[in-house]
C-alpha cells in the first residue's frame, strides 16, 4: 500500500510552534535556529495558517485527519481544520562588525593589530558558522569600511594587509559607521555584533567626546549587541572606553589583559550568548 511519508521530526517535537526549537524552547538568535515556514531542518508541524505558503505536509495532515474521524466516523475525510503544515528551523549567521581607532594616539598597532588578528581569525572557519565578518577603521576626519561583510579569509588578507595610520580621532564617525553597518545587517538578516576597539579618546573638535557619546546612546536604543575592547594604557587613566560600554550596554574588556588569541574568543564567546 501507498504510505504517505514526512521527514521525520525531531525527537519530541511533533506539534512544535514557531518560535521554539526542537526541545520545546524558546528559539534563540545568533548561534542558534530560528523557525523559518519554508527552509531548513524539519523539526514539527501545525496548523496551516490563513496565509501558509510552504505546502502541506501530507502524513502530519493525513494524522490529524484520522485522529478527528475517530470521534466523527461519519464526517468528511479531510477538513480545512486537518490541514497541517512542517515547522522547520535553520541555522542563523551573524555579521561581526569590527571598529577600530587607526588614529595616530599611543598604542595605534597593537590596536590594529588586534582588530586584524580577530577578523582573519574568525574568517577562517566563518563558513561552517555561516558568519560574516566586516572591519571599520576611523582616523583622520573620517571613518572607512576596509572591509565589507564577507565569508571570505582571503579578500580580508588581500584589504587588511596594510591599513593607513595616524591623524585625529573621530570616535564618534567610527561609532557610527559600525552602527550603520550593523544596521544594514539587521535588515539583511544577520543578527550582528559589534566589536569597538578603542581608548574612548575623541579628538579632532571640541565636541567630539560629546559626539561620541551621543551615537554611543544611539547603538543603545538600536539593541545591538555590542563588545568595547577597552585599549587604554599607561600611567593616567581616564576610564573614557568604560563608559562608552556603559552608555552601549556594552561587555568591556581590556585590551592589555589579552593575549591575540584571546581577543578572538572573547568575541567568539560574544557570539554565543
Amino acid at each position: 500500500p501507498l504510505q504517505l511519508t514526512d521527514p521525520p521530526p525531531a525527537p519530541g517535537a511533533p506539534g512544535t510552534a514557531p518560535g521554539s526549537d526542537a526541545a520545546g524552547g524558546e528559539a534563540r538568535f545568533g548561534r542558534s535556529t530560528i523557525s523559518s515556514p519554508d527552509r531548513g531542518r524539519v523539526i514539527g508541524d501545525q496548523p496551516t495558517g490563513p496565509n501558509a505558503g510552504a505546502g502541506v505536509a501530507l502524513a502530519a495532515t493525513v494524522r490529524a485527519a484520522a485522529q478527528r474521524r475517530q470521534a466523527d466516523p461519519d464526517g468528511p475525510l479531510v477538513t480545512v481544520d486537518d490541514l497541517r503544515e512542517h515547522v522547520r528551523s535553520r541555522t542563523v549567521g551573524r555579521t561581526v562588525v569590527v571598529a577600530v581607532d587607526a588614529s595616530g594616539s599611543m598604542g595605534t598597532h597593537r590596536r590594529v593589530e588586534a582588530a586584524t588578528g580577530a577578523v582573519l581569525g574568525l574568517l577562517a572557519d566563518a563558513y561552517l558558522r555561516r558568519d560574516r565578518v566586516a572591519m571599520v577603521t576611523f582616523r583622520g576626519d573620517a571613518a572607512e569600511v576596509v572591509l565589507p561583510p564577507t565569508a571570505s579569509v582571503e579578500l580580508a588578507r588581500a584589504r587588511l594587509a596594510e591599513l593607513p595610520t595616524g591623524g585625529v580621532t573621530p570616535l564618534a564617525e567610527g561609532i557610527n559607521a559600525g552602527l550603520s553597518l550593523a544596521r544594514r545587517a539587521v535588515a539583511d538578516g544577520w543578527p550582528p555584533l559589534l566589536v569597538l576597539i578603542t581608548d574612548g579618546r575623541a579628538t579632532g573638535n571640541q565636541n567630539a567626546l560629546e559626539r561620541a557619546n551621543a551615537v554611543a546612546a544611539e547603538v543603545s536604543a538600536a539593541h545591538v549587541d555590542v563588545v568595547v575592547i577597552d585599549a587604554e594604557d599607561g600611567p593616567t587613566r581616564l576610564g573614557l572606553a568604560e563608559q562608552l560600554a556603559t552608555t552601549m550596554g556594552a561587555r568591556h574588556l581590556r585590551l592589555e589583559e589579552l593575549t591575540p588569541s584571546q581577543v578572538e574568543a572573547a568575541v567568539r564567546d560574544a557570539l554565543t550568548r
